[in-house]
């Protein structure tokens, strides 16, 4: 699948988006020069992502070349998702209680178009596969894997990329049903705060501005084109002729996102049995809430959720073939349509001429589907009547 996305990409004259790998050898230059990142030099990216960048570093010094970083980065996240399908499969093993639908995940995600061409350039898959790995053993209850209940292994994660973070409350729901929610507190925070304690304190003390690395969606940037806010803004605002502006629609979506994932946490402290795969359907949940409704997103965020999709929606042959529906959309927004339809900035032809309508009706359609997508395989109503069923009785 690694050599039909590079082989796709050529055939439709598309580009291979080296910006980030470029980012990375650039930025590990600095801290080999003893330079203190955040402090002496900024970083947008999470400290434990240096990692992976100074072990591609080796092959770079000894062959004076640039392009063996980029080959080994690019290997190092290869690796990284092949662990990850091998967790889809054990997950989805233990979730169906089926060999077959365990494989049929697998499979799925090895030819998930878009999270494929991201794993190549992007750092996404490490984290993806820390947070993928850790919910294996929390789901198999292997306790010489995940003593601390796996939150060490979120918490790593989340100094990688923050979205690992997302599946600490349901983890700790989850291991609530045989213990206590007070019990998961303090166990979380006994793995927790000395890993924050070293790798984020430091830093804050000497820059507090260092704190917005790990802000999913940094408030600085102006709002991206891609989104769900800029989407709704041009159906009002330019189709409809509604005199509203950006930061009005973003309140909006803003407070959206607040009740449903304050609804997402609510079901999983009350959700009545000690359920894995409710435990992965409200982390879904809460990821997409983060993905779809922030003003900022980069394509490469689908690598977060694609792990989840693959194993929830093994049940129904529709859901697959309309998670492939996606994944198609998702390719044809980054890198095909990128530079000649939409930067992230702006629409890049004329205001409601033809190609600016097709990139309207595309984000429009991309994000609707979406949407569906995850309702339909999260099923919440479906939760609630469990929810409710349990408090009547």
């Amino acid at each position: 699948m690694k050599l039909v996305v590079i082989i796709l990409t050529s055939i439709f004259h598309s580009f291979y988006d080296w910006f980030g790998i470029m980012y990375y050898y650039e930025h590990v230059g600095y801290l080999l020069q003893g330079q203190i990142p955040y402090i002496q030099f900024d970083y947008e990216y999470p400290i434990l992502v240096f990692i992976p960048s100074l072990i591609a570093m080796i092959p770079s010094f000894v062959f004076g070349s640039k392009e063996a970083f980029v080959f080994t980065f690019s290997g190092l996240m290869v690796i990284c998702d092949c662990i990850t399908t091998v967790c889809i499969y054990l997950i989805a093993k233990k979730i169906w209680d089926d060999e077959f639908r365990a494989y049929v995940a697998a499979l799925v995600y090895t030819t998930a178009i878009s999270a494929m061409y991201f794993v190549l350039f992007e750092y996404s898959s490490s984290a993806s596969c820390i947070l993928m790995l850790t919910l294996t053993a929390v789901v198999y209850g292997k306790d010489f894997l995940i003593k601390d209940g796996g939150y060490l292994g979120l918490t790593i994660g989340f100094f990688i990329k923050a979205y690992p973070a997302f599946a600490v409350p349901f983890v700790a729901f989850y291991h609530a049903h045989t213990t206590s929610l007070k019990a998961e507190i303090i166990r979380g925070a006994k793995s927790i705060l000395p890993v924050v304690a070293v790798l984020l304190v430091p830093f804050v003390i000497f820059n507090l501005s260092s704190l917005k690395t790990y802000i999913p969606a940094r408030l600085e940037f102006n709002y991206f084109p891609n989104t769900i806010i800029w989407t709704v803004h041009v159906w009002l605002h330019d189709i409809l002729g509604i005199n509203v502006s950006q930061d009005i629609v973003m309140t909006g979506i803003y407070a959206g996102m607040i009740c449903i994932a304050g609804a997402l946490l609510y079901a999983g402290y009350k959700y009545p049995e000690k359920d894995a795969k409710v435990m992965l359907q409200l982390t879904l949940g809460l990821i997409m809430v983060i993905v779809l409704g922030f003003k900022v997103r980069s394509p490469q965020y689908i690598v977060w959720f694609t792990p989840f999709l693959c194993i929830l929606i093994v049940d129904d042959i529709r859901k697959v073939m309309f998670f492939y529906f996606t994944q198609i959309l998702a390719f044809v927004e980054f890198p095909l349509t990128f530079w000649s339809f939409w930067t992230n900035v702006e629409y890049t032809n004329p205001l409601k001429s033809m190609n600016w309508t097709m990139t309207l009706l595309f984000f429009t359609v991309e994000f609707g589907s979406l949407v569906l997508l995850v309702w339909w395989v999260i099923d919440p109503v479906s939760i609630y009547k469990k929810i409710r069923s349990a408090q009547v009785s």
